[in-house]
């Protein structure tokens, strides 16, 4: 765990205020949710985030998924299975999800600024880290070889 006192300086560093998509919300949306989907709301206490990091799949189109939403299943996958880790308890009930795409406004630039300069303070305040990997065996081989440094 974070000492209190830097947890204090990391999130005190927070330009926008953390918003999260809550996991029923997500399951049912059929695709990554984008920011003016609106399904987002402000953390709450008592959330457990999942916080998505990843790289956009089809950034020359400015998409984080590529056009079949293999990010999408395979983040819905690996929540489906993170529930099923927590089991019926009250974590299970309050998982949300923190994804760039939806919880950055993506229309707003001065909000998207600051957002991304928020960053670190949204990743201090989760409780799950979730990498999607391209489902090739190249992508998946050289994500195991960057995590074995």
């Amino acid at each position: 765990p974070v000492p209190e006192d830097v947890l204090d300086k990391i999130l005190a560093r927070e330009q926008e205020p953390m918003v999260v998509v809550p996991l029923s919300g997500f399951l049912r949306h059929g695709r990554l949710p984008r920011s003016s989907d609106g399904l987002q709301r402000p953390l709450e206490p008592g959330d457990v985030v999942a916080f998505v990091s990843h790289r956009w799949w089809d950034a020359e189109n400015q998409q984080p998924d590529n056009a079949k939403a293999h990010k999408y299943g395979i983040l819905c996958r690996g929540l489906q299975e993170l529930t099923s880790q927590l089991g019926a308890g009250q974590e299970k009930e309050s998982l949300v999800i923190w994804l760039d795409f939806a919880c950055i406004d993506q229309d707003d630039d001065a909000k998207r600024d600051r957002g991304i300069a928020s960053l670190v303070s949204y990743a201090a305040r989760s409780h799950f880290l979730l990498i999607p990997v391209f489902p090739s065996h190249e992508s998946v081989m050289k994500f195991v070889k960057e995590i074995g440094r």
